[in-house]
């Protein structure tokens, strides 16, 4: 798939509830995102690659799967900087109004 950058900004939602276990099974494929099956147990098995998140009722990793998380974001220094000065200008005027 072409347009994401990194895992967490393709997201898979299941939500019909599952009779049975949702299974991610291949030991050649790389999966990529985030996997939302709330109504759902998850096994992730056969040497798969995961580089993502998993959210489910139960959630089994095993036979040597390799399960990882892709770093959170962190915001730019000039975003807070901007909060910063954003919060002191309201700071300010409502010293100004409580002054008045």
């Amino acid at each position: 798939m072409s347009g994401f950058s990194n895992a967490d900004q393709l997201i898979f939602n299941i939500t019909d509830s599952c009779s049975s276990v949702a299974e991610i099974n291949k030991s050649t494929s790389v999966f990529s995102g985030i996997l939302l099956a709330p109504e759902c147990d998850i096994r992730v098995h056969n040497q798969l690659t995961f580089a993502g998140e998993l959210f489910g009722e139960n959630v089994t990793i095993d036979s040597a799967a390799k399960l990882t998380t892709p770093p959170s974001a962190v915001p730019e220094p000039n975003t807070l900087l901007l909060l910063g000065t954003g919060l002191l200008g309201f700071a300010g005027v409502i010293r100004r109004k409580l002054a008045a």
